[in-house]
């Protein structure tokens, strides 16, 4: 294993238990590798990020919270779209990755779960969700609803994932008025 492509073409297939089943030697350069490729903003290596971020989000579903976290963290990040220093959206963030996150959000168990959890709440603490499109309250309600959803939802995390889940319809109400068109953008970047 070492070229970036070839580790991806490696793990592609494999499900949350066979990454796990790695020797760890492996699995923890693989880790290293995506988070090597997530932390260089090298625009050339965008595909391969996401392409690593769209992987690890679903298939370390059960490596350590803090290994976790590094992959989530980011997975929000570029997921739902980077953010200008005020909160708006600076760039409109990747479908695949957000459909990583909905899936792994309904497999994930309970410490993980957490770190969704953490993660999402603390993106969200940070952008201006009144100045959103409706894709995108859309597609926080999925990954709320699913983290909702799950057997490992803490007591302590519902409240506050519900919160966020009103304020997400309550806006998405408000936004109606968009056009088709513009609801379908997201769809382009799929």
């Amino acid at each position: 294993m070492g070229r970036l492509h070839e580790i991806a073409a490696t793990i592609r297939e494999m499900t949350p238990a066979d990454f796990m089943a790695m020797k760890a030697g492996q699995r923890l350069l693989v880790l290293q590798k995506c988070l090597t490729v997530v932390a260089d903003d090298d625009r050339r290596l965008e595909a391969a990020r996401i392409e690593f971020l769209t992987l690890m989000t679903t298939l370390g579903i059960y490596l350590e919270a803090a290994q976790y976290e590094r992959v989530v963290t980011p997975a929000i990040k570029f997921g739902y779209g980077v953010l200008s220093p005020d909160g708006t959206p600076k760039s409109r963030g990747n479908f695949r990755l957000r459909e990583a996150l909905n899936t792994a959000a309904k497999t994930v168990g309970g410490p993980n779960h957490n770190v969704i959890v953490k993660a999402l709440l603390s993106w969200l603490g940070g952008i201006d969700a009144l100045v959103q499109k409706n894709w995108f309250y859309h597609s926080v309600r999925q990954l709320l609803n699913a983290l909702l959803a799950s057997q490992f939802c803490a007591d302590e995390d519902a409240p506050l994932l519900a919160e966020k889940l009103a304020l997400m319809d309550e806006l998405q109400r408000a936004h109606n008025h968009e056009s088709e068109a513009e609801y379908a953008e997201d769809l382009i970047g799929r």
